[in-house]
Order: structure tokens, then sequence, then C-alpha cells
């Protein structure tokens, strides 16, 4: 028997596996910018293995200001992917705690984004966990969680249940495996979330356009940083991209 494949088939309602994989090869863009007044910044991150081809800012005038492009590390969750920890306190079932999609450019940032899905977790009221107290350690590089009262524990699996049993965030967040029921849980570190490189930096510029030209690897939790100083003008910024990932 002899199977053809039609490119302008598909299977079920999902394109070919050949055919996603040819459209993840085409160049992808995204374009922002705004107003500098005050300063400018914005994040893009593809949350998933890319390659930045090209980056462009135009200026509306050759007011100087300050540029950078920077390449910076954070934590990028995926839906479905690694946005799942289960936390339990003691006498309590494991509680299923969600983080909601993006990228995390700091540490601050993401363990904002735990404490409140912690905090808004109708167990942890109902028993006087809340508020939690999360926090990032710059100088260690590591996630710490603690319930106003009680003690709680981090699991890697929940066998209660028969689907999304590990907890996928975990090792996002330094946590590699079940933890002792204790008043506050620390994870291993995490060094890299925060860092930078720089790409561009330009001080005083009053060129109206700027062009970078450089393959920028990334993977899902990195991104690139494009800001600008206090300017009376407006910016518009394109990047250009390819994906790496196929599936």
């Amino acid at each position: 028997m002899t199977i053809k494949y039609c490119y302008d088939k598909v299977q079920k309602k999902y394109g070919h596996s050949v055919e996603r994989a040819a459209n993840d090869s085409f160049l992808h863009k995204t374009a922002g910018g705004g107003t500098c007044v005050g300063g400018f910044s914005s994040i893009f991150s593809p949350l998933c293995c890319a390659v930045a081809k090209n980056i462009s800012l135009e200026f509306s005038a050759a007011t100087a200001r300050d540029i950078s492009v920077t390449k910076i590390t954070g934590r990028g969750i995926i839906k479905g992917l690694n946005d799942l920890l289960y936390i339990k306190a003691d006498g309590a079932s494991p509680q299923e705690i969600v983080l909601d999609a993006g990228f995390y450019a700091t540490g601050a940032l993401l363990a904002a984004e735990i404490k409140d899905k912690l905090d808004n977790n109708e167990a942890f009221v109902d028993g006087g966990l809340t508020p939690f107290t999360v926090t990032f350690n710059t100088a260690a590089s590591t996630f710490t969680i603690a319930p106003a009262a009680h003690a709680i524990q981090y699991l890697d699996i929940n066998v209660r249940k028969p689907v999304r049993r590990f907890s996928t965030a975990g090792c996002v967040i330094g946590f590699n495996e079940n933890t002792t029921l204790s008043a506050s849980i620390t994870g291993d570190p995490v060094y890299d979330v925060g860092t930078s490189a720089a790409i561009l930096t330009k001080t005083g510029a009053t060129t109206l356009t700027e062009l970078v030209v450089e393959d920028i690897a990334m993977d899902e939790d990195q991104a690139i940083s494009i800001s600008t100083s206090d300017s009376a003008i407006t910016m518009k910024s394109v990047i250009d991209y390819v994906k790496l990932d196929h599936t």
C-alpha cells in the first residue's frame, strides 16, 4: 500500500506535521513601540525556541535619547506544559496551583504570580494560610514560600490525580523533589533568572533608525527587552524571528 501525503489536506483538525514544520520555518514578525515621553520599554518573548534575525527601531525625530536592546533570561510559563504546582498544608489535601501563562522577566515577578494564586486558593483561605509570603532571594537565587500559619509541603507528584499529576512548574522555581511539612519551603538555586546580555547600547543617539542584524537565539525562558530614555518622540520596533520548535 502506498501512502501519499497531500500538502493541502489536514489530519483531523490539525495540519500535517510536515506542513506545521514548514510553517514554523517561515519568518515571523512582531511590531511594537510607543511614545518615549517618560521613557519607553517593551519585552518580546516567543515562549519557544526561536532565533531573532532582525531588530529594527524607527524614531519620529532626531531628538537625543539613550537606547538599550538586551537579551534577558527569566521564566516562561506555558499553559499545560510547566504551569502547575501542588502545595499541601498539614491536615489538608494537596491543592492544584495553576500559574498564568506568560514571560516573567524577574524572580520577583514570578514570586508575585505564585503568591497571587496561593492567596486566592479557596482551601488555603478557609484554612487560614493566607496571605502567603513568596520571595525570590537574588543573592541565593532561590524561591521561598511561606503561609501565614500552619505548615506546608511541596509535592513533586500528586498521587491522587489520574492526570496532570506532576508539579510541572516545580523545576521552574527550583523545587525538584518533595519537601517535608514546614513553616516555609525553599527550592534549589535557579542561577540564570534575572541575567542579561547587552545587544545594542547607545547614549545620546539622534539617528532615526537603528538596526540589529545578528542572530539572537532564545528559548522559552528568554526574551528581548527594548528600552529608551525619556524623550519627546515616538518609536516603532519590529522584530523578525524564526521558530525552531516544530511540535
